[in-house]
């Protein structure tokens, strides 16, 4: 009997006369993954409170003058436009910046625009709404 050559899959595949082509055919399966959990949408930072719910603080506060005589101190800390100074000088009223006096730009009476730390100053202590604030500073 005469040999036929069938195509399968672009190639010649020898058989014989009146034989039964047996073809495999290999399907490519994923391979099994169980499905993720879906994932929960990112929290969102904490918006911040509204103006009627935040505590109150800046350089525009009602002031009450704390000190007759104005007080030596050295600048502990200078962030840009505020900063805080450790008076050298000991002097009786709560606080709640741990013996720091707040300072604000707007209250350096030389009109510099900034402090170095570790720099004198020599200034008069008010209380606040957010505690106790340094004003009619001098860079000594």
């Amino acid at each position: 009997a005469p040999t036929r050559w069938p195509t399968i899959g672009g190639g010649l595949v020898p058989r014989k006369a009146g034989a039964t082509l047996a073809v495999k055919q290999t399907i490519a399966k994923k391979p099994y993954a169980p499905k993720a959990a879906p994932k929960a949408a990112p929290k969102a930072a904490p918006k911040a409170a509204p103006k009627e719910e935040r505590k109150p603080g800046g350089p525009d506060l009602v002031r009450k003058r704390v000190t007759e005589d104005p007080i030596l101190g050295e600048v502990l800390v200078w962030k840009g436009k505020f900063g805080f100074i450790k008076p050298t000088e000991e002097f009786n009223h709560s606080d709640k910046h741990s013996g720091k006096v707040y300072v604000h730009v707007k209250d350096i009476l030389t009109g510099e625009e900034t402090l170095e730390v570790g720099q004198a100053v020599q200034f008069q202590i008010f209380s606040d709404a957010s505690g106790l604030g340094a004003e009619e500073v001098i860079p000594l």
